[in-house]
C-alpha cells in the first residue's frame, strides 16, 4: 500500500468522526426546531435572532437574544430586538422593560425610543408615546418612524392639525 492510500484509509474515518461530532454538538446547541446554525458571538446571535423574528418565530428569536445578552447584558441592539420579539408575542409590558434597559444605557438610542413609543401607543398610553417620539425627533429630526408614529398618535387624540 502506498503512503498516500495508507494516510487516506487512516485519516478519512477520523475526519468524518470529528465532523459528525461538531455537527451534533452544534445541532444540540440551538433552540428546539431552530435554525441549524451555531454561534457564540453577539453579532451572530443577534443576526440569528433577527432571522428567526423575520420568519415569524419570535419565541426562538427571544432565545437567541437571551444568549446574546448572557454575553453582554448591556448590548442595546439585543435589548431592543428582544423587546420587539416580546411585543410580537403579546408581551408588551415586558417589552417596555427591555426598551427601558436600553435607554438607561443609551438615552439617545432612537431605535429604543421609537420602539418604546410604539409599545406605549399600543398600550393606550398615547401621551407618553408622543413624548418619546418627540425625544427621538429631537435627536434625529429625519427619523421617519418617529414622524409617522407621532402623526398617528396625534391623530388618535384628534389633534390632526399637529399631526400634519
Amino acid at each position: 500500500m502506498t503512503r498516500g492510500v495508507y494516510l487516506f484509509v487512516i485519516c478519512a474515518p477520523i475526519t468524518i468522526l470529528v465532523l459528525f461530532s461538531v455537527l451534533l454538538f452544534n445541532y444540540t446547541s440551538v433552540p428546539k426546531n431552530g435554525l441549524f446554525i451555531y454561534a457564540t458571538d453577539i453579532e451572530s446571535l443577534i443576526e440569528q435572532g433577527n432571522t428567526a423574528y423575520d420568519l415569524g418565530r419570535s419565541e426562538e428569536a427571544v432565545q437567541y437574544y437571551d444568549r446574546a445578552l448572557a454575553i453582554d447584558p448591556e448590548d442595546t441592539e439585543a435589548l431592543v430586538d428582544k423587546g420587539l420579539a416580546l411585543e410580537d408575542l403579546n408581551r408588551t409590558e415586558e417589552a417596555v422593560q427591555y426598551y427601558d434597559k436600553a435607554l438607561a444605557i443609551d438615552p439617545e438610542d432612537t431605535d429604543a425610543l421609537d420602539s418604546k413609543g410604539e409599545a406605549l401607543y399600543n398600550l393606550d398610553r398615547t401621551e407618553e408615546a408622543i413624548q418619546l417620539f418627540d425625544r427621538a425627533l429631537a435627536i434625529d429630526p429625519e427619523d421617519t418612524e418617529a414622524l409617522v408614529d407621532k402623526g398617528l398618535a396625534l391623530e388618535d387624540l384628534n389633534r390632526t392639525e399637529e399631526a400634519v
